[in-house]
């Protein structure tokens, strides 16, 4: 996926994410055009995620890409609905061994379905500075890699996500 088309996923996702009614906003203390971005080290203010439901603890590795020995990353951003499921799922930034243009896509493609996938069985729960259940942004980074020493998955992480969305706001797009 080019930059412009990552940069402009992330801001529809962004623009997604804020249409919250303003009376609830208000009531829970969060400014009006604030979006909850709900990172991992932020304990649960928001979301956390209910590990009593069911859900694979890793996502299916795509037989074609483990077959053909390819590796990758990716981090797919999505909205936590205020039913604690998630929608919305978008790439956010995805790498593959693989550099062949068209096939590099596919093989990203691969693992952010795969990804999707296992996101779909997650459930969230509300946290302590969310009791009206406002939606949500999140993203998650899988790391696809045969070799279980090997730290690949750092090249998809993204390590501030507020700032990184707010980058992506703030970013003109493209004609």
């Amino acid at each position: 996926m080019g930059q412009a088309r990552r940069w402009a996923a992330v801001a529809g996702l962004l623009l997604a994410c804020s249409i919250v009614p303003v009376a609830a906003q208000e009531h829970a203390g969060i400014a009006e055009n604030e979006v909850l971005v709900v990172e991992e080290e932020e304990g649960g203010r928001y979301w956390s995620r209910d590990f009593n439901v069911a859900s694979s603890p890793a996502p299916q590795y795509p037989r074609a890409a483990l077959i053909a020995g390819l590796t990758g990353c990716v981090n797919i951003g999505f909205v936590i609905q205020p039913d604690g499921s998630t929608s919305g799922h978008r790439l956010l930034i995805g790498k593959a061994s693989f550099t062949g243009g068209r096939r590099q896509s596919a093989v990203i493609g691969q693992f952010a379905q795969a990804t999707v996938d296992m996101l779909k069985t997650f459930r969230y729960q509300p946290g302590p500075e969310n009791p009206r259940r406002l939606r949500g942004f999140a993203s998650v980074f899988t790391d696809f890699t045969l070799d279980t020493g090997n730290d690949s998955g750092s090249q998809c992480k993204i390590d501030d996500l507020k700032a990184f969305m707010q980058a992506a706001a703030n970013k003109p797009l493209p004609h």
